[in-house]
């Protein structure tokens, strides 16, 4: 795809989620609706599994659900920080960035470590707020490997 001169690549960033494979619940229960025999699908899962955006509302109970967010704000330059650190502090960021994030960039962490050991501390937040970044996403899809 080309942009004012620029060529852009659309980066798909979801994965197959598994019935009964996953971390949480997911379940999907087939059935008949007796009126008319349709059949119908239920589907039963929690927040927070696959990929997925944290909506400002998650953290603000005046903040945009996610519908609300522009899609302009899911597109741009991304930056991706190979990091094997559970702890991310602003040393291992300066290690992994080694001076390529702009202002306005996504910047996506890949990290092979267990979901529940990654953590993001203050610090490495000021340290990503003080670059002026757009977006922080999270690799962390372990099981297949996909990049």
């Amino acid at each position: 795809m080309r942009i004012e001169g620029m060529e852009l690549k659309i980066v798909d960033l979801s994965r197959t989620l598994y019935p009964g494979k996953e971390d949480r619940r997911l379940e999907i229960r087939r059935g008949i609706i007796p009126t008319d025999d349709t059949i119908m699908h239920e589907v039963d899962t929690m927040s927070h599994l696959g990929t997925h955006v944290e909506a400002p509302s998650h953290f603000y109970e005046d903040g945009k659900d996610v519908v609300d967010v522009p899609l302009e704000n899911f597109m741009g330059r991304c930056i991706i920080l190979d990091i094997s650190d559970p702890v991310m502090t602003t040393e291992v960021l300066d290690k992994a960035d080694r001076g390529r994030i702009r202002p306005g960039d996504m910047v996506l962490i890949r990290n092979r470590l267990a979901p529940q050991k990654t953590f993001l501390g203050v610090e490495a937040a000021k340290w990503f707020a003080a670059r002026k970044i757009k977006l922080l996403g999270f690799d962390l899809n372990l099981t297949t490997g996909q990049d």
